[in-house]
């Protein structure tokens, strides 16, 4: 981009409207600041967290990314309407005579906060064992899974 040099009455739009715009960052980092002042680290780290999750659900809204039937990271979805929806699609199946098959599983952060191999090892030891011992073990070690 070409910046303007000197202040000639032909580039005073440019430059207004490049100090509108930094006048506005200033402003908000200025409520921001104010916003923040006097929190405790843990209510600054939750905010943080905030600030996160609300920046994913733009990122992932602007470049399609979010499938039109995830709940996650969606306003006005919820586990509710995934179950819904599921509910609906058995009850479907059921009517026309097909048969159906559901595998239920929470991934929010629970497979970041654990120690892995002690729980695989819990795991094993409740009877997992076969493809979905393969599936969970690769995806806590390697974060890639394969269906069929």
């Amino acid at each position: 981009m070409n910046i303007p040099r000197g202040r000639s009455s032909k580039f005073q739009p440019f430059w207004n409207e490049k100090l509108s715009i930094q006048r506005k960052k200033i402003h908000a980092n200025r409520i921001e600041a104010e916003r923040t002042e006097g929190k405790s680290p843990e209510e600054l780290r939750l905010a943080v967290i905030e600030w996160r999750r609300e920046r994913t659900k733009v990122f992932l809204g602007m470049y399609e990314i979010i499938e039109e039937e995830q709940a996650g990271f969606r306003n006005g979805m919820s586990t509710s309407s995934s179950v819904m929806k599921f509910v609906h699609a058995i009850k479907s199946g059921f009517n026309s005579g097909n048969s159906s098959l559901a595998v239920f599983v929470d991934f929010q952060g629970a497979y970041d906060t654990i120690c892995k191999e002690r729980f695989l090892s819990k795991l094993r030891g409740q009877g997992i064992e076969g493809r979905m011992m393969s599936w969970t073990k690769r995806f806590q070690t390697q974060r890639w899974v394969k269906t069929n």
